[in-house]
């Protein structure tokens, strides 16, 4: 999902709606994500006739984006008017939306919550040793009875590095074998229930 968040300063001509975030939305389409654009655009959408709106509500349309929000979000004594929105490119995964009046400004906010649900975690697989059956005892019982001194003999250091390995890596894998184990993988290890 990608998430645009914008804001139109009231001296920018609407236009730029059309010719800067037109092209930014069709090379995020690219990428097959929904994507939610979310912010001010300082046109007063309860007037869609009026040119700023209908700029708006045609690139919504061409875009085949939803705006969600449909109450005033500035109400004073003599207007009201729709300023912010929420755009989405898939309204099926909107579980609800609104207007919040938040008591401390003209301005309420906007909220949107969306219908998701954590990706299954993957199988991994790895190769891990098994201790299950691991005794110590045994194990230090059989390194002591390895022929290390033959080490000794070779002169080539890496060979003797070879050797000294295959030694303690045949009798560990005896004691402690290698298995092909399955573990549930989570994709996004810093989601969890609560955040979702």
């Amino acid at each position: 999902m990608i998430v645009c968040v914008t804001y139109e300063p009231p001296d920018c001509p609407v236009t730029c709606i059309r010719d800067e975030l037109k092209p930014k939305f069709i090379e995020a389409l690219l990428l097959g994500k929904e994507i939610i654009i979310l912010g001010e655009m300082n046109c007063n959408l309860l007037k869609p006739f009026c040119y700023e709106s209908k700029i708006l509500l045609d690139t919504c349309y061409e875009l085949h984006l939803t705006q969600l929000i449909k109450d005033p979000m500035r109400i004073t004594s003599q207007t009201s008017s729709l300023l912010d929105v929420i755009m989405i490119s898939s309204s099926s995964k909107v579980k609800s939306s609104g207007v919040v009046d938040i008591g401390i400004s003209d301005h309420s906010m906007i909220y949107c919550t969306l219908k998701l649900r954590a990706d299954k975690p993957r199988l991994e697989y790895k190769d891990v040793r098994s201790f299950t059956n691991y005794n110590s005892e045994s194990f230090k019982a059989e390194l002591s009875q390895l022929p290390f001194h033959e080490t000794y003999r070779i002169n080539d250091v890496n060979e003797k590095i070879d050797h000294l390995n295959q030694l303690f890596i045949n009798t560990l894998d005896k004691h402690a074998p290698i298995k092909h184990t399955r573990f549930k993988g989570r994709l996004n290890q810093f989601i969890n229930k609560e955040l979702k």
